[in-house]
């Protein structure tokens, strides 16, 4: 039986703006922290919640043994819909998920 993960730092995963290929970034809207993609004029912005439970899933999969390449699943937050799909999940790096608002 392969080892599980129980902790993962909020790091352990990068999410990049499914359009433009630019890893999210922290910032501040209206007082609360988000991430959003870095090229002007993009829309892509997620709550810290919503990538807090991003990084569960990322960690759920993993420890079944269903984070895949090209695996995409949908998650709704803040009346929005959001697709996230593995597009690298290499041992010793870090799962890099494309986001896309629908």
């Amino acid at each position: 039986m392969g080892e599980r993960i129980a902790f993962a730092s909020w790091n352990y995963i990068s999410l990049v703006c499914s359009e433009h290929g630019n890893e999210l970034v922290l910032d501040e809207a209206r007082g609360k922290p988000v991430y959003q993609c870095g090229t002007e004029n993009c829309a892509l912005r997620i709550s810290s919640v919503l990538y807090e439970k991003i990084l569960e899933d990322v960690i759920s999969f993993q420890n079944k043994g269903r984070l895949l390449v090209g695996a995409s699943w949908k998650r709704k937050s803040e009346s929005k819909i959001i697709e996230l799909t593995v597009k690298t999940c290499a041992n010793g790096k870090r799962p890099e998920i494309a986001v896309r608002i629908l």
